[in-house]
């Protein structure tokens, strides 16, 4: 295990120093964290920091200054980094952090979440950073990286030559209403705005060229989105949860947009795109509800509009059909060959938004292939009737359409409905049941060996399926949250079952898989089956996964064979009624917290039966975790 984490610290190490320098000047000015070997984990009564053979690395402050004096030296090594959201990590209200001059790297979200810091401090002599008015800037100046938020300031204008808005140098910056950017900025990082929750007004000056990821995110008063002529790049979800913006024109200028960029604006009605754009991300506008058309500038060569939806330049893809236009029936033109991922996708996470679903029907034309959540939440949708030419469609095309009740396919080479029910063509591989069905049972038929991801997801009426003897696969997500299912028995047939397939099937009492068919109980596999009472792993399986049994409220009792040799992250973990375990000796690598770990005197405390001087007995120890020698 050493050995292992001590490759991955190296590795994590060497992408650090190489993403340093590809930032160079523009974010951190010469970083001179160089790569080192990871030696320990450590922590003192303030701090837990990361010991590497040249210098260490601060990842969280628990204690109870008020003002956090970072030291010069922990662990016997010079500090020269402060890692993500190590100091915003804390819980009281800090007024003042002091930067020594040893520090040469500070992650961007080093202090996120400290909304009630005044001053930001750096010691004379740092070769990497500054400090001016209590924010922290580049040696040089041409970067603001990290802005003081608890300072109460209602308008803020950035000093004339920085260059660069650091990652999360404003975020949430709860008071700020207006904030002036000078002319000499050209970039905007990463989450640099994000929660900004009164501004109102942020103005984009002539030569910035990026906007970064989260850049305004979650800034709901932001009303006016003018973005300059000189800009190439808009980041994922930069602008999403812009509640108040109504109208935005893409510049010429830009060639990306990333994913979600414009996510939840619920008030943008009004979207004009650029001539030269050239990638278009998913999901950019899900969730603006008031948005009936999407506009396209001239020229472009990339994409074309066509009655408010968007298309691929040849028209054979339907990129973006914007929620706002409210058909209840949708004809998909002939000449559309793909439906791209979330094109019809619904925002469901606008909880203060009761949307209305307006597609019932859907003629698919000469439609080839369907992507993934195309149609996802579309709750109004009864039947699927697929044309004949299909020939992919993705496993979560129409996930969380909970009153789905037949998915139909005539003359179709790759496909056939049998009792509404969508199997491949050779009947081998169960794609789609429909999870609005009232029927409580289901019979799986002989001769079927491969059940889909995501097949049975949201199923809410079946008690009961019958697995069929022939059954070899059942994939990630096939059974998830299908509330009522009570019972599941496989065939010594079965060699896999995938991630998260039974999770959240919370009446789910009895699982039996036969010995020696297969070797992981996979991430996810029965988290939240709160009807579990015992489980028995069958032999023959090697790894238990992250989460495998996370959160099963009521099992109490779990038997694992000798094969078992790993056991991943959280796999037993939040289990109230799982008081004691035994693992076998057999398992040598363990995860992180694997049960949840309590002070002694809990009651819910979890006992480990383990053999004397095996590894299950170090992990014990090591962990603080109660045990008792078999």
């Amino acid at each position: 295990m050493k050995a292992v984490r001590k490759f991955i610290s190296l590795l994590i190490c060497a992408l650090l120093v190489v993403a340093l320098c590809a930032c160079g000047d523009t974010d951190y000015d010469g970083s001179g964290l160089e790569e080192s070997v990871f030696i320990s984990e450590e922590k003192n009564e303030a701090f837990r920091y990361e010991v590497y053979e040249d210098y260490t690395i601060i990842t969280e402050y628990f204690g109870e200054d008020f003002r956090v004096n970072i030291p010069s030296r922990l662990g016997g090594k010079p500090v020269k980094g402060i890692g993500d959201n190590a100091i915003g990590i804390s819980v009281l209200a800090i007024d003042i952090v002091d930067i020594p001059k040893s520090v040469v790297y500070i992650s961007p979200s080093a202090f996120s979440g400290c909304t009630t810091t005044t001053i930001y401090t750096v010691a004379e002599g740092n070769p990497v950073y500054k400090s001016e008015d209590g924010a922290i800037y580049s040696k040089d100046g041409k970067s603001l990286l990290h802005y003081p938020s608890g300072k109460l300031e209602e308008t803020i204008t950035v000093s004339s030559g920085v260059e660069t808005i650091g990652g999360y140098a404003f975020a949430n910056n709860e008071d700020v209403v207006k904030i002036s950017l000078p002319s000499s900025v050209t970039s905007i990082k990463e989450h640099a705005f994000d929660g900004c929750d009164k501004l109102n007004k942020l103005n984009f000056p002539e030569g910035i060229t990026e906007i970064g990821d989260y850049a305004c995110y979650e800034c709901p008063a932001l009303a006016e989105i003018n973005l300059p002529s000189t800009l190439k790049t808009i980041g994922a979800h930069a602008f999403d949860y812009c509640l108040s913006v109504k109208k935005v024109t893409v510049p010429d200028s830009v060639v990306q947009i990333g994913d979600a960029a414009f996510m939840r604006c619920k008030s943008l009605s009004d979207i004009t795109l650029s001539s030269s754009l050239e990638r278009y991300g998913y999901q950019v506008f899900t969730g603006c509800n008031m948005l009936k058309e999407i506009k396209l500038a001239p020229g472009n060569t990339n994409f074309r509009v066509a009655d408010g939806i968007l298309y691929s330049f040849k028209g054979d893809e339907l990129v973006d059909y914007p929620y706002g236009k409210g058909e209840d029936k949708i004809k998909i033109n002939e000449s559309v060959k793909s439906i791209r991922n979330y094109a019809f996708y619904k925002d469901t996470t606008q909880s203060d938004v009761e949307l209305a679903d307006y597609i019932v029907e859907v003629d698919f034309s000469k439609v080839e292939k369907i992507g993934a959540y195309a149609f996802a939440n579309r709750d109004a949708i009864g039947a699927v009737s697929l044309p004949s030419t299909l020939k992919e469609i993705s496993a979560t095309a129409f996930n969380e359409c909970k009153k789905i009740v037949a998915y139909r396919i005539k003359d179709c080479a790759n496909y056939i409905s049998v009792d509404d029910v969508l199997y491949t063509a050779d009947k081998k591989t169960l794609v789609a049941y429909p999870c609005g069905s009232s029927q409580i049972a289901y019979s799986i038929p002989e001769g079927t060996e491969n059940v889909a991801s995501y097949a049975f997801s949201n199923a809410e009426n079946l008690t009961s399926v019958s697995f069929p003897a022939t059954l070899k696969t059942i994939g990630d997500y096939s059974f998830y949250k299908s509330v009522m299912l009570e019972s599941v028995e496989l065939g010594k047939s079965i060699e896999s079952i995938g991630k998260y397939c039974f999770a959240n099937c919370i009446t789910l009492e009895t699982v039996t898989i036969p010995d020696n068919t297969i070797t992981s109980i996979p991430d996810g596999a029965f988290t939240c089956c709160d009807g579990m009472f015992d489980f028995i792993v069958p032999n023959g399986v090697t790894e238990i996964g992250a989460e495998a049994f996370r959160e099963t409220a009521y099992l109490v009792y779990i038997e694992m064979p000798e094969t078992v040799k790993v056991i991943k992250d959280y796999a037993f973990y939040d289990m109230d009624n799982l008081h004691d375990i035994t693992i076998p000796s057999s398992v040598t690598e363990f995860g992180k917290e694997i049960v949840s770990i309590y002070d002694e005197s809990n009651p819910d405390k979890v006992v480990l039966y383990v053999s004397a001087d095996s590894p299950a007995e170090d992990y014990a120890k090591t962990n603080n975790i109660p045990y008792e020698i078999l």
